[in-house]
């Protein structure tokens, strides 16, 4: 009897370790800008120590919740209206119910390594825009033309049509 009873409390401290180490995440998709509900629905995959745990296709909704994830370093991939991203997620006793928001359908600038061609410009040098506009009684192109002299830029247009 003494030993059914040490088993069954081994048994349920074993439980109560386990299940404290049982975490969950929530992901809601929004527009970032507004704090409103996306009208994306990204696929996105979730992985720990690069493997693939689960992989989601939202299909018309903006939020998923994972439970019982194990604490550890996750690696939440999502693709965006700009190509796809990586998030690193760390779940540990401390924060074992998170809540992420992803933004698809906004760009952080300055995060971005890229430089827009307007400042590669160098002296003397200019690029163009060809803008069109068509509707029920007109269509029209023009050419515009930027370009940098010294430290100032300077635009032209020409009409094609």
């Amino acid at each position: 009897m003494k030993k059914l009873v040490s088993i069954f409390l081994m048994l349920a401290v074993y439980s109560l370790s386990y299940a404290q180490t049982k975490s969950s995440l929530y992901i809601n998709v929004e527009d970032c800008r507004t704090k409103k509900q996306s009208y994306v629905s990204p696929n996105f995959s979730l992985y720990k120590d690069n493997v693939l745990i689960r992989k989601v296709n939202l299909k018309n909704q903006n939020s998923r919740i994972f439970t019982d994830l194990e604490n550890g370093e996750y690696k939440l991939e999502y693709y965006t209206l700009f190509g796809s991203d990586t998030l690193t997620i760390n779940i540990s006793e401390n924060n074992n119910n998170q809540v992420i928001n992803l933004c698809v359908d906004y760009l952080d600038y300055a995060a971005q390594n890229h430089k827009p061609i307007i400042d590669k410009l160098k002296n003397e040098e200019s690029y163009s825009i060809l803008v069109e506009s068509s509707g029920c009684f007109h269509n029209n192109e023009e050419k515009i033309i930027i370009t940098k002299k010294g430290n100032d830029y300077y635009s032209t247009g020409h009409g094609l049509i």
